[in-house]
């Protein structure tokens, strides 16, 4: 994640929590739950305020929230009364952990060299079989908005091609994607959503290697 995004969130804490934390996230979060077993253990990754995993522990399942932002994972600490692991996306390096991980507006900070190399971690942190929600803003390149945050955009299409051209497509498979409205309201905003498992099949370090 690019410096000037992560000194946003630093700098906007407070009031970037307390903005996203009522927001109605629930028919995106039922959707990507019904491919849980019970008690699975999620990585909220890019957690913010929390809000995501206070819905998934209301739902009996086991949640590690870690956000890049030490600002907004302290401020998402005293909501939950969890430690929130604050961590660069960059940084993370999990290996067969998670049944499941939900990147929710948040990896889209990266660019697209970056964006590759996380998304390979996250498989690589996922165990067999496990579930990935990723979602993005709707578009086909990489943005830098008015507050200096970067945002890579993708389609339906433009996402699956990339999977192709990476090699990711080996190693994770699309079992459901879709279009959806912005939760704020932002009539010029609308998110692509995809929910993926994870096929270990091949071998994803080879893949990207051969790619990269």
């Amino acid at each position: 994640m690019k410096d000037q995004t992560l000194d946003f969130y630093n700098q906007n804490a407070e009031n970037y929590v307390n903005s996203t934390l009522n927001l109605d996230m629930k028919e995106n979060c039922d959707v990507f739950l019904s491919y849980l077993k019970p008690n699975a253990l999620i990585c909220d990754l890019g957690c913010g305020s929390c809000r995501d995993t206070l819905y998934f522990k209301s739902k009996g399942f086991r949640v590690i929230p870690i956000d890049g932002s030490k600002q907004v994972a302290l401020e998402a600490e005293k909501i939950t009364g969890q430690k929130v692991i604050c961590q660069n996306f960059l940084d993370y390096d999990y290996k067969n952990t998670f049944d499941a991980v939900w990147a929710c507006a948040s990896i889209h900070h990266l660019n697209k060299t970056d964006f590759t190399k996380v998304l390979g971690n996250i498989e690589k942190s996922l165990k067999k079989d496990g579930i990935l929600f990723f979602c993005a803003k709707l578009g086909s390149q990489e943005t830098v908005d008015e507050k200096g945050r970067v945002f890579l955009k993708f389609d339906e299409n433009g996402f699956k091609d990339f999977l192709n051209e990476t090699d990711l497509t080996k190693c994770l498979k699309i079992k459901k994607s879709y279009i959806s409205g912005d939760c704020q309201n932002r009539p010029d905003t609308c998110w692509v959503n995809f929910i993926m498992i994870k096929d270990k099949t091949k071998d994803l370090k080879q893949n990207l290697n051969n790619s990269l």
